[in-house]
């Protein structure tokens, strides 16, 4: 039983590192984001989600750990969408150091 539990959650991780290698082939463009420890605001939350929102198709994101640290990596098929996202988002948020992409 223990054996099938660690086979499942192998198979998971390999399943989640391909979707994420998907998302980061569709969007190549990256920006990383610590989230602040008490989570954003709910105007915070609202601007990104509007600023998202406008880009629909055009992005896609997903949580992560690295080396103990939990981020979201927001991923933007255009460069420029990316600038954009760290301009305007990163006064309020803590950019991640990542020794590798996940």
């Amino acid at each position: 039983m223990a054996a099938q539990v660690a086979q499942e959650e192998a198979v998971g991780r390999l399943d989640r590192e391909k979707w994420r290698q998907e998302i980061s082939a569709k969007f190549p463009h990256h920006v990383d984001v610590v989230p602040p420890p008490m989570g954003y605001s709910r105007s915070e939350e609202e601007e990104i989600m509007n600023f998202l929102e406008s880009r629909i198709g055009t992005f896609d994101l997903f949580g992560a750990i690295a080396d103990g640290t939990p981020f979201i990596r927001y991923c933007f098929e255009h460069a420029a969408d990316a600038q954009a996202f760290r301009e305007r988002f990163d006064p309020a948020t803590e950019t991640a150091t990542l020794k590798k992409a996940v």
